[in-house]
């Protein structure tokens, strides 16, 4: 099994790992900046991931009005425009450094290494799916079935997200010991 990194020279995987991780970072670091007036106690505690998983209309409802209320519905969707440049970044970061790792093992740490590799590039389509529909609600439209569809493709990204995350973590520090 090969991954989208194996056409690639090997010396030039951590190059680009590290370009990405930077470009992640400086983006979930100004995504943070701007999304901090999204978090209202009660309504929306985690900013826009408060809408990403509000899961029924009704929460989905009461996000949208909490930032309305306090005019924060522009930088709403400055923070979702801007996450259509992170979802093209962070997936690519979490498959190479899968890839990476899948290439120090062997056995089933190689294949599983290798099949996140692909499967975490998912969370590009289903962000991307997540920002629009979030759009959606942002301009009124919050009805059924649109936050249960954010929702469903925002768990189904951080889902992948974390299988990722905790193998490269679990391959890294085998790798070290």
């Amino acid at each position: 099994m090969t991954t989208i990194f194996s056409r690639l020279s090997p010396d030039l995987h951590i190059w680009i790992l590290l370009l990405l991780i930077l470009a992640a970072t400086l983006l979930m670091w100004r995504l943070a900046v701007i999304g901090k007036p999204l978090s209202i106690k009660g309504a929306a505690p985690c900013g826009i991931v408060s809408i990403e998983l509000a899961w029924t209309t009704k929460k989905a409802r009461q996000i949208v009005d909490a930032w309305n209320e306090r005019g924060h519905l522009e930088t709403s969707r400055q923070q979702t425009y801007l996450d259509f440049l992170f979802l093209l970044i962070y997936p690519l970061a979490l498959s190479l450094a899968c890839a990476m790792l899948a290439g120090t093992g062997s056995g089933l740490m190689t294949t599983v290494g290798i099949a996140l590799s692909w499967f975490v590039l998912l969370c590009t389509p289903l962000d991307a799916i997540e920002n629009v529909l979030i759009l959606r609600m942002l301009k009124g439209n919050a009805g059924f079935p649109i936050p249960l569809l954010t929702s469903l493709a925002a768990a189904l990204k951080f889902a992948l997200i974390a299988v990722a995350l905790g193998y490269i973590g679990y391959a890294g520090v085998t790798n070290i010991l």
